[in-house]
């Protein structure tokens, strides 16, 4: 089929080179039969379409060799859908053009290579010291390296592609795996590429790079398998594993998007001070890197932003948690206003009364209702001198004599005892209505606490902390991957990174693949272009980086000193002023000295014993709180990682400057790459250390 059949959409927007894009690889028979054509694209057309729909703000990029057959009817395809086109070639285009069929399908290939984005050739298979990273052979190639080739770009596109479109009959029989064809793709797609066409990997990885969306394809040569399900249908490569998720990627780009008209110049700063110390600084970075440097910038500022708000979200969970605990214990330790009228009527009676005499009789029944019961005013003269008068049971004519005698009795006095009883009745009054406010408290208590589990539900919802985290991952690893590059190292990053942290960071993985593509197609430059820039890499990463931990090791250290000497001093108040109390309360029950009754009555009395008890409380609680404020932040485990890091760096400093004096390049690529590697560890450890501290309202247990 020939590219004039590609009606090619009108582009409404130039592609932006700072959003993560997602590669579908395309693989599949030559020998495609004619009637197969139309249905085959319709399917092809229909993932495409899905793809756009699940993930809006990626964009999409076909990986195409343009082989003859399923190569060329998906790449046309994916023209038509808007996608872009990145061509690896096995090898050179003339050599690669030698293995098509007529004129015709070399004129449909040169058609479509002018159609695509980019195009590059992979590096030569290493067959002697000479070839190692060139991308043409030094000597004229035998078949078996030819096929080699083919081998190396299927391990490519199984390697790189995040979705990988077979158009394949299924047949993977061994008899029937030719080197290089779609039988072999899938296989190293699923079972990972051996050396020489892959990094070796620990027996004890995880092998595979991915799922295969398999399209069933008959072909000419031979019919399709027997038992084999509908032709042109769809079947996702592992049967019991579930399809790859780029949500991860796409929420990335989509806040790249939301804040570019804020952001975008700060991520530009950014990503430009990978190369420059200063804003005069003209460094050009080579072209094959603009795309992952932008991305950097971007993955960089991101986590700077999360990284506060994540911050800020904290301290405001924690210092919500110390308001409600201060108020509740308010309202639990302060006296409460029926308690305080108790106290109130109790201190009247006993002043205006004379202690309760019980009658003979009632006395001998063991009754002590108040019919049995009478008091004599204070203000009443006692008749003959003999003590007080017994009251008569209820009923009798003397009762109301009693009454009336009593009544006289106490408005005799009243004068003499109104201006007392007055003050003393305004200063419960005022008490009351302040105990009055107690509930509020309680009140106070419970909006707080629903306060902190909104805050902390929409930091969940926003993603706060794990984005701030994948961003920052994101970010070192790319940081990694550039200078890896500059130092003229063409390794990946992702054989060396979070590993064996798949799940829910493996799009990480993805997206350092996704830049490690964007730079193959754009390389221009040859393998060994980059040796001019070692000084700026040994400069810009390895003394800042060593800065930045022996720094960073120095801060979290003295910070968390300062912190544990003001939890150790909340937590002797609170220890000090408990046995204080103890004290106070038992010692004048064993030991009778005359100044510790009039003191223990004193922390007795109802407000100063409930402020003593909030004292110790709140000190516990606040040291508490900064002990788990400590813990989420892990500056202990900082501490010692930083430093960790800060020596490593320091050392291999010194070796870096003393290589690079002595003109040793290799040396010094050889240093930066293990520099390089122990980072990648440090951080995959990070991300992982973090990831066991989620932001959580605190709590008991």
């Amino acid at each position: 089929m020939t590219s004039q059949t590609c009606a090619l959409p009108t582009p409404t927007t130039a592609p932006r080179n700072d959003l993560l894009p997602l590669f579908v690889g395309i693989t599949g028979h030559r020998d495609l039969r004619d009637e197969d054509v139309a249905p085959l694209r319709e399917t092809v057309r229909h993932e495409f379409q899905v793809l756009k729909a699940r993930y809006p703000h990626t964009p999409l990029i076909a990986l195409s060799p343009l082989g003859e057959g399923a190569d060329r009817v998906v790449a046309c395809v994916a023209l038509e859908e808007g996608l872009s086109l990145i061509v690896p070639l096995p090898m050179p285009i003339e050599l690669y053009e030698e293995s098509f069929s007529d004129d015709k399908s070399r004129a449909d290939f040169r058609e479509l290579l002018n159609q695509a984005r980019d195009v590059f050739t992979i590096p030569w298979l290493e067959h002697g010291h000479e070839d190692k990273g060139a991308t043409t052979p030094i000597h004229e190639p035998t078949p078996a390296q030819i096929e080699g080739q083919y081998a190396a770009m299927g391990a490519y596109l199984a390697r790189y592609s995040h979705v990988l479109l077979a158009l394949w009959d299924g047949d993977a029989s061994p008899e029937h795996e030719r080197i290089g064809g779609t039988a072999h793709i899938v296989r190293f797609r699923l079972h990972g590429a051996p050396p020489p066409y892959g990094p070796a990997l620990s027996l004890l990885e995880r092998a595979g790079y991915g799922s295969v969306h398999h399209v069933l394809t008959p072909r000419k040569s031979r019919p399709l398998p027997p038992n084999s399900r509908e032709p042109y249908t769809v079947q996702i490569l592992p049967l019991d594993e579930p399809a790859e998720d780029f949500h991860r990627m796409d929420i990335f780009n989509a806040d790249i998007e939301k804040m570019t008209d804020s952001l975008g110049t700060k991520a530009h700063e950014n990503a430009r001070s990978l190369l420059t110390a200063t804003p005069d600084d003209n460094t050009e970075a080579p072209s094959n890197l603009r795309s992952p440097l932008a991305i950097y910038g971007w993955s960089d500022t991101l986590s700077n932003i999360f990284s506060r708000q994540t911050a800020l979200t904290t301290r405001r969970i924690f210092l919500l948690v110390f308001f409600a605990a201060f108020a509740f214990n308010l309202f639990h330790s302060l006296p409460h206003g029926s308690h305080h009228e108790t106290e109130g009527t109790h201190a009247t009676t006993i002043t205006e009364q004379t202690p309760i005499i019980l009658s003979p009789t009632n006395a001998e029944e063991g009754h002590s209702s108040s019919a049995a019961v009478s008091s004599v005013p204070v203000n009443e003269p006692m008749s003959g001198g003999h003590g007080p008068k017994v009251s008569e049971p209820t009923g009798s004519s003397h009762e109301s004599k009693t009454h009336d005698s009593e009544n006289t009795g106490h408005n005799a006095g009243a004068s003499s005892h109104e201006s007392g009883t007055s003050s003393h009745e305004q200063s419960p009054s005022l008490l009351e209505s302040a105990w009055s406010f107690l509930p509020w408290f309680l009140w106070i208590y419970l909006i707080l606490v629903v306060i902190n589990i909104m805050v902390h539900d929409r930091a969940e919802k926003a993603e706060l902390q794990n984005k701030y985290q994948d961003y920052r991952a994101l970010a070192e690893g790319l940081r990694v991957q550039i200078y890896w590059r500059l130092a003229g190292l063409h390794e990946d990053v992702t054989d060396h990174y979070l590993g064996k942290q798949r799940g829910e960071l493996n799009w990480i993985r993805h997206a350092i693949k996704s830049c490690n593509v964007l730079t193959d197609a754009t390389n221009k430059e040859g393998a060994n272009a980059h040796s001019a820039f070692l000084p700026l890499v040994v400069q810009r990463w390895a003394r800042d980086q060593r800065n930045y931990y022996v720094g960073k090791a120095h801060r979290e250290h003295k910070e968390l000193e300062k912190q544990e000497k003001i939890i150790r001093s909340f937590v002797m108040a609170s220890v000090i002023l408990s046995l204080a109390l103890g004290l106070l309360l038992s010692l004048p029950s064993l030991i009778p000295l005359p100044f510790l009754e009039p003191l223990k009555h004193r922390v007795e009395e109802p407000l100063t014993h409930a402020l003593i008890m909030i004292t110790i409380v709140m000190s516990a609680v606040v040291a508490g709180l900064l002990h788990g404020y400590n813990a989420q932040l892990a500056r202990a485990e900082h501490t010692k990682r930083y430093g960790r890091m800060g020596t490593l760096f320091e050392a291999a400093c010194i070796e870096l400057e003393a290589q690079l004096a002595k003109g040793n390049t290799h040396k010094t690529s050889a240093i930066l790459h293990e520099l390089g590697r122990e980072a990648l560890v440090e951080n995959g450890d990070w991300v992982l250390l973090h990831r066991e501290r989620p932001l959580e309202v605190p709590h008991a247990g």
